[in-house]
């Protein structure tokens, strides 16, 4: 893709799988979002709404992108003499972020055919002398279960779009992975709170430091405000074919609510908002439910933690997997995480899909689950 960084001209960044139905109410409104300056348009995945077509579209200006650049690249002190692999889509954040930082430096960019295969991956790295690149968990797993070893030469690999579990994050330390966590979103263009260079002289596991351009605090329940050259200042909502734009000017308050360390400096844990239920009079926290169960998963099988309208419990909390090779194994760790569970949190179905309907990096769609299983 080629972005011109001077520019004025606005742009849709598409998911060339995008739902048609989602396409279609999009066509709808294109000229809308193209009609304001200077403006890269990228679809979230943080909506719940069940609708099909309801849609979350978070506008960035180049300043926005360039701004998180530059502080991305002073973080991990990058400069021309790195080689990036483009290992996330354009149309993510992501990766127009990595464009954006190759860019100020001047850094090189390796493009990959969009599939991932772990091996392909580690000789694409040699090849082509790579340096930095950013992988979800799930891909990680996938290096780890087959015992692959970081090539030489590669010094960063921010992981995100997910927590990893301090298990994974051990066992890919064990094989020299240089990973740095980091904690981002869409509305901050990219990454907020990032591991330190410095973490990787230990093998513990890190905490996440707020990156220099960002001021981050919290509401009275919790819920994290940024502010910053990197935040957005305008999303479009689109629910049963309407749209509508939501302008912000000063601070931006999210959907995440987060612990802070006194200074402020460190993110220390992270859930969203919509991610508490009740079930037979007690709140659950799906994110912690999600961590126990992750904490009992050293299989690393593809199994999450949801709820489902119950009419004695209000809510029931089950679990949902695609691991029907691996059912036993998915059983044993249910099993597992109840013997730690509080007692209104256990679960006593799983539902099994053949196809977890997840965001190209990996993310879980829970509204798209919702409807699955009702």
């Amino acid at each position: 893709m080629n972005i011109d960084w001077e520019g004025k001209d606005s742009r849709i960044l598409e998911n060339p799988n995008m739902p048609q139905a989602q396409k279609q109410v999009l066509d709808l409104h294109r000229e809308e979002l193209l009609h304001k300056d200077n403006l890269m348009w990228f679809q979230s995945s943080g909506t719940t709404s069940k609708s099909p077509t309801a849609m979350k579209w978070i506008g960035l200006t180049r300043d926005n992108l360039l701004s998180s650049a530059n502080a991305v690249n002073q973080w991990i002190q990058s400069d021309s003499g790195d080689t990036w692999l483009m290992s996330l889509p354009e149309f993510h954040v992501g990766g127009l972020s990595i464009l954006a930082r190759a860019h100020l430096t001047g850094a090189n960019v390796v493009q990959t055919d969009g599939r991932w295969d772990p091996q392909s991956f580690i000789e694409k790295i040699e090849k082509s002398k790579v340096t930095i690149c950013s992988l979800v968990p799930t891909q990680v797993y996938d290096l780890i279960r087959l015992n692959l070893r970081c090539p030489k030469g590669l010094r960063v690999v921010f992981v995100g779009g997910g927590r990893i579990s301090e298990n994974l994050y051990a066992l890919a330390r064990k094989l020299d992975w240089p990973v740095l966590i980091t904690y981002g979103m869409t509305e901050a263009a990219s990454q907020i709170a990032t591991a330190s260079i410095s973490s990787l002289e230990s093998d513990a596991y890190p905490n996440v430091h707020v990156l220099p351009h960002l001021d981050c605090s919290q509401t009275a329940e919790g819920r994290l405000i940024l502010k910053g050259p990197s935040v957005t200042s305008v999303i479009a909502q689109f629910e049963d074919h309407r749209l509508e734009f939501q302008q912000y000017s000063n601070d931006f308050v999210t959907d995440d609510i987060v612990e802070l360390s006194a200074d402020k400096k460190y993110i220390l844990s992270v859930s969203r908002v919509g991610r508490t239920v009740k079930t037979l009079g007690e709140l659950a926290d799906l994110d912690q439910l999600q961590n126990l169960f992750n904490q009992q998963n050293s299989e690393y099988l593809d199994c999450h933690i949801w709820y489902l309208p119950d009419s004695r419990k209000e809510n029931e909390i089950v679990a949902v997997s695609s691991q029907l090779q691996n059912w036993d194994k998915v059983q044993a760790a249910i099993i597992s995480y109840n013997l730690h569970a509080p007692k209104w949190c256990r679960i006593d179905k799983i539902y099994y899909l053949k196809n977890l309907p997840k965001s190209p990096l990996g993310k879980i769609l829970w509204g798209e689950l919702s409807a699955l299983l009702s």
